[in-house]
């Protein structure tokens, strides 16, 4: 892969109190060691409670607001589950734009399980993408235009979505980060686009 500025390798998770540490620590794992810059992106308030075992877990920093993930300021979007934080997006009224103006820009999605449904909310986001989320969402999924797969995983351009309960998602992240490459963007800054064209529905 080619060298990359910093800001292209910034990541922004995207989360409300009651999101699931398992899927926040598995993709934290893995983009930390290859350079990511991570960054937690809550509406509201200065910090964010996770959901862990079963009872609440650790609070955490929030670096800012649903308005400050931007196209020019991060490479990579992250979304973990845990249904009290889906359940808190999906009342953002600004979410659905910025999942579909980040989608639009090439830049690659990363969503875990039950966050899979702030995807169905806007036109064209899953549209005509292999999509692996919980089985209660299949005919959601395929009612917007996605392909729900019964699979733990899909890579379907920039979009990857997880679904299993049990994350370790080491490979299936990598695998798909490693089809990435930089680009120069048309006003000349550095752009992370889909270097792949095989990188299709799984």
């Amino acid at each position: 892969m080619a060298a990359q500025t910093a800001q292209v390798r910034k990541v922004a998770f995207l989360v409300e109190n009651g999101f699931s540490e398992a899927d926040y620590a598995d993709a934290v794992s893995i983009l930390e060691k290859d350079g990511w810059f991570t960054r937690i992106i809550g509406p509201g308030g200065q910090s964010v409670r996770g959901w862990k075992g079963g009872a609440w877990g650790n609070v955490f920093a929030v670096s800012g607001g649903i308005e400050d993930i931007t196209v020019g300021d991060y490479g990579l979007l992250v979304i973990p589950g845990g249904r009290r934080s889906v359940e808190k997006l999906k009342l953002q009224p600004g979410l659905t734009p910025r999942l579909q103006a980040f989608l639009a820009s090439k830049r690659p999605v990363i969503v875990y399980n039950h966050a899979v449904e702030l995807l169905l909310g806007g036109a064209e986001i899953v549209n005509g993408r292999a999509v692996a989320g919980p089985e209660e969402l299949a005919i959601d999924i395929r009612t917007v235009g996605g392909e729900w797969t019964e699979a733990s995983s899909a890579a379907s351009g920039d979009l990857l979505t997880l679904s299993s309960r049990n994350p370790a998602f080491n490979k299936e992240i990598r695998s798909f980060l490693k089809k990435l490459t930089v680009q120069e963007g048309p006003a000349g800054e550095k752009d992370l686009r889909a270097g792949d064209k095989q990188n299709k529905a799984a």
